[in-house]
């Protein structure tokens, strides 16, 4: 990958972090007596409604100290609208969103349900999530779970995001990280995309690499390490996954303000998931996620690091299948 030169003070370091945090954090058939080949289902008219709670962390060392904390609750639907062969044509819409974030002095808040002051409703957060409650995006998914890409959040952020602050600029970074279509898509991938190609007994292991990219001139690679542990209460499959994540092309990033290489010193990344075996849906999912790395911004004059800035991401999401949270279609 070619690198092109930047300034120092670019506030590139800052930004990545905020990418790399968003890039990371039914029996169909049955082979012998004990072994299962679990895949999604989903009928035309079938909506299922989970809760997701998203905790996430970053502390930064440069210059200076910084920290920044986002939380996020919202209720998602997901709603079935066409079938072709073994792949369903989905539409996902939010229900309900609240969003706050720390950073620093910096105080950002958004919330569907409650009336904000003046100041706040003007945010650029509080306008992307209005833009996001009002979208419904689309995308296909295959029975192993595996989706395509995801359309209409960038086409309704597009606008929005033209009109931001240069000062502003890091919280574009996140709010795409959060909704555009690349982050919802590696978001829902985590979720939805566990399931092993085939049939599975309890002890059996599978192994998914997930190249993703970051948006940045870059991408990194998600090493995920699947296991059966067996039946949980209601019959429900439980799988477990332990992994990390490693930088595609030496951590180096091609960006228009130059040169940043990026080293990861450790992640851990584990995953817990109960699929129902009788409805073919996840009911509920827990994944965390730690990752220390370092960014060094190189010097144009010599070639060697100029800026050094440490990073320690944690994230935690939740996600739950809402109580009576599959709905059919009323018939016509």
């Amino acid at each position: 990958m070619s690198c092109m030169r930047m300034s120092p003070n670019s506030g590139v370091p800052r930004m990545l972090c905020v990418v790399l945090v968003a890039a990371v954090f039914g029996l169909d058939a049955v082979a012998g007596a004990d072994r299962v080949l679990p895949v999604w289902k989903w009928n035309r008219g079938v909506s299922r409604k989970y809760k997701l709670r998203i905790d996430r962390e970053q502390n930064v060392r440069a210059e200076n100290e910084f920290g920044t904390r986002l939380s996020m609750d919202a209720v998602i639907v997901l709603r079935c609208v066409g079938e072709l062969g073994d792949r369903a044509r989905m539409e996902m819409a939010f229900e309900r969103l609240a969003i706050e974030r720390h950073a620093g002095r910096e105080h950002y808040r958004f919330d569907s349900e409650k009336k904000l002051r003046a100041s706040v409703e003007k945010s650029v957060w509080a306008s992307a999530g209005r833009a996001v409650m009002a979208t419904n995006a689309q995308f296909r998914i295959e029975s192993s779970g595996t989706i395509s890409a995801v359309e209409g959040f960038d086409r309704t952020l597009g606008p929005i995001l033209k009109q931001v602050n240069p000062a502003d600029r890091r919280e574009a970074f996140q709010i795409v990280g959060l909704f555009g279509g690349r982050g919802i898509k590696n978001l829902l991938s985590g979720w939805l995309g566990v399931l092993p190609e085939d049939p599975i007994g309890r002890g059996d292991t599978w192994t998914k690499k997930r190249r993703i990219d970051l948006g940045m001139g870059g991408e990194i690679e998600r090493v995920e390490n699947y296991v059966f542990d067996g039946l949980a209460r209601d019959g429900a499959l439980e799988i477990s996954m332990r992994g990390d994540v490693s930088l595609a092309d030496g951590g180096e990033f091609d960006l228009p303000e130059g040169e940043v290489v990026t080293e990861i010193s450790e992640s851990d990344f584990t995953t817990r998931t109960l699929f129902s075996l009788e409805e073919g849906a996840i009911l509920e999912q827990v994944r965390k996620g730690e990752l220390d790395l370092k960014i060094k911004v190189m010097r144009p004059e010599s070639g060697e690091a100029g800026q050094i800035t440490t990073a320690r991401l944690r994230q935690r999401i939740e996600f739950g299948m809402v109580d009576g949270g599959e709905m059919a279609d009323e018939e016509d």
